[in-house]
């Protein structure tokens, strides 16, 4: 399965022509941008982040709705919300951008940021550029898919797989 998961951040031009992130009243906003590559739709079934090892599933998606046109006898239409369609489906070859909106989402993500600046001695907007920052989104079929590098990935379960060695071998 080819899906495509990354980080994006709402930026602002200042007049010099450089780019900044913007700030809200919560804070920075990440988002996350979901891509199906594969040959047939894939459904959602959660989302969130790992700031700096901290875990957070968004509680509302805030999945973009999807409408059709119904037409007046005058030609005139409105869009409604088609019930035939389900928010959570990616077809193939689309993407899909989920903002966290929901004030507590944004409250975790803000608080996690903090802790982590804080940590490390740097900058809140430096830890959401950096790795430190991933996104995962996971299917209603049980995969799990992130924005880790791979090499990064490979090195994380390579450590998961000799803890669990080393807790094997403590037990026996």
């Amino acid at each position: 399965m080819r899906l495509h998961v990354s980080v994006t951040y709402k930026t602002k031009s200042w007049t010099d022509g450089k780019y900044v992130l913007a700030v809200d009243n919560f804070g920075p906003a990440p988002g996350i941008l979901v891509k199906n590559r594969s040959l047939f739709p894939v459904y959602l079934d959660a989302a969130g982040f790992t700031i700096d090892g901290t875990l957070i599933k968004l509680q509302s998606l805030n999945l973009p709705i999807k409408t059709t046109m119904v037409y007046n006898g005058l030609g005139n239409g409105r869009a409604i919300p088609d019930e035939s369609q389900d928010p959570s489906e990616i077809l193939p070859q689309r993407s899909i951008h989920i903002e966290p909106r929901n004030a507590t989402d944004r409250t975790a993500i803000v608080g996690a940021l903090d802790v982590a600046s804080k940590r490390l001695g740097v900058p809140a907007q430096k830890i959401l550029a950096s790795s430190k920052v991933v996104a995962i989104v996971l299917l209603e079929s049980g995969r799990e898919f992130t924005s880790e590098p791979y090499p990064q990935r490979l090195w994380r379960r390579a450590l998961q797989i000799m803890s669990q060695m080393d807790g094997r071998e403590r037990a026996s």
